[in-house]
């Protein structure tokens, strides 16, 4: 849908659901779930969690998750890829998000393993994870119960 109708849907829920009418919505769009009151994410066709947007992003304890913007991202991206603490490197808008086990000791890691190879951090900071964030992670869990 164009991102006009797009807008005026999203509307229309919203009206709907501030006049008490609950609304079933099914999307693949992360960043439509943030919309939500209440989520099931949903993989191969079982619930696996159910709870707000905001319940759901306070229950990924296992990992936390950092903004990273550098001068050269995929230089980055293999510079990262032996850090200790690093879990997972992705590219989310023009940076990089950074799943880590330890806030404090990785991102000191990182800042000396990127300055060892010439490459300027611009930013690295904590960020809440999206409900994309999250619902890779929660599928990541279910891949390796399954394992």
């Amino acid at each position: 849908m164009d991102p006009i109708a797009r807008g005026a849907f999203w509307k229309l829920i919203h009206d709907l659901a501030e006049s008490h009418h609950t609304i079933f919505v099914s999307t693949h769009y992360m960043d439509e779930a943030e919309y939500c009151g209440r989520l099931a994410l949903m993989y191969r066709g079982k619930v696996i969690a159910l709870g707000s947007p905001a319940e759901l992003k306070r229950g990924l304890t296992s990992h936390s998750l950092l903004h990273l913007d550098s001068t050269e991202p995929l230089e980055t991206m293999r510079a990262l890829e032996s850090v200790t603490g690093v879990l997972e490197v992705a590219v989310f808008g023009g940076g990089l998000h950074v799943t880590v086990d330890d806030v404090e000791a990785t991102s000191a890691r990182v800042r000396e393993a990127l300055a060892a190879k010439g490459i300027e951090v611009k930013r690295l900071e904590r960020i809440e994870p999206s409900m994309e964030d999250v619902f890779v992670a929660m599928i990541e869990a279910e891949e390796r119960k399954a394992a």
